[in-house]
């Protein structure tokens, strides 16, 4: 093995070293439980559009269309209870300590990567507890914007529980953009936590997250199996 540059003698300790190889491996979907921008020092513990992107986001997220004010919003929200706007009501985050949140027609999106296959898209929801009714429409689109594969999700009831997309199909590797939007137009919310690409082959789940049972480890533990999907 052949450094690059030698190292200083002040700075190699006496024991065994070892050398890793390659690029680090990441999940396809980054931030999946909108663990950024804690919002619990703002006023009504959530953090909307830039707020809650900052430089740094994995997500973008888009305001609505309802006026110059774009009241309808989409963001992350801290805690639950007393004081959260979003969630009061609603259970404590099933991952972490927040959640992602879509009211109205705003949306988020992020780029992910795919090798060539078969693919869903799993993640856990309920309405908010404050401001019921809301149906998202999840899309994945390649890097052409032409659109793989649009499917609308209610989440029913306040109490998060599991979905997943009918499969869609990632002809080659590249860069494909993953859209959750909101389709009623007024203040009705949605919250979701642990979104994950799901790679599957004739019906069954080969890997990402999930078992072949249709669970994930992560989500079993967090909310005593009820990931029902």
């Amino acid at each position: 093995v052949t450094l690059s540059s030698s190292l200083h003698a002040s700075l190699v300790k006496p024991g065994s070293y070892a050398y890793s190889f390659g690029g680090p491996i990441f999940p396809t979907i980054r931030n999946p439980g909108f663990e950024f921008g804690l919002a619990t020092d703002v006023s009504e513990r959530f953090l909307v559009g830039e707020q809650a992107a900052g430089a740094k986001s994995e997500w973008k997220f888009t305001p609505g269309s309802n006026g110059p004010t774009n009241t309808w919003q989409s963001g992350v929200q801290y805690g639950n209870g007393t004081g959260s706007k979003f969630t009061n009501g609603n259970p404590v985050a099933p991952q972490g300590l927040q959640v992602g949140f879509i009211q109205g027609d705003s949306k988020i999106e992020q780029k992910i990567n795919l090798a060539p296959g078969h693919y869903e898209i799993g993640f856990l929801a309920a309405q908010s507890a404050a401001f019921p009714g809301q149906t998202l429409q999840v899309t994945i689109a390649d890097s052409g914007g032409n659109v793989l594969h649009t499917e609308n999700v209610t989440p029913v009831g306040t109490t998060y529980t599991a979905h997943k997309t009918q499969p869609f199909t990632a002809s080659r590797s590249g860069l494909y953009t993953v859209t959750l939007k909101g389709t009623v137009l007024s203040t009705a919310t949605v919250l979701f936590d642990q979104i994950a690409t799901v790679e599957v082959e004739q019906g069954a789940l080969l890997k990402g997250d999930f078992n072949a049972d249709g669970l994930t480890d992560i989500a079993t533990r967090l909310i005593d199996g009820n990931w029902q999907v």
